[in-house]
């Protein structure tokens, strides 16, 4: 039970530095916001490596590496891979002014981690 508010906690928080301005300008972009979890067994520096390799493929541009997060921009697209390692997850978000193409790139970026 612990863990599933734990994760829930690392969603709202990569939630909230969407939202809130995380990325400038690219996170405002629009109302859409698609999220995605999954199971990870890669340590946290692992994680952030492949998002970033993740990001590149799918053409985004890394804006942001901290401490459990990757940030990038694609556009008017903004997206984030939060590493959660202690949890055993890896959370994935986009957003952007249309929720089918958020949708799109939340399933690109998780399903190519």
């Amino acid at each position: 039970m612990m863990t599933s508010f734990r994760a829930a906690a690392a969603v709202c928080s990569t939630v909230s530095i969407l939202l809130c301005g995380g990325l400038g300008g690219a996170a405002l972009a629009g109302p859409s916001m698609a999220v995605k979890a999954s199971p990870t067994k890669m340590n946290l520096e692992a994680c952030k490596k492949r998002a970033q390799e993740v990001f590149k493929k799918a053409s985004f541009r890394v804006s942001r590496v901290l401490a459990f997060s990757v940030f990038g921009e694609q556009g008017d697209y903004s997206v984030i891979v939060r590493c959660a390692p202690e949890q055993g997850m890896v959370f994935f978000a986009a957003s952007g002014p249309r929720m089918e193409r958020a949708s799109q790139f939340v399933d690109e970026v998780g399903d190519n981690f």
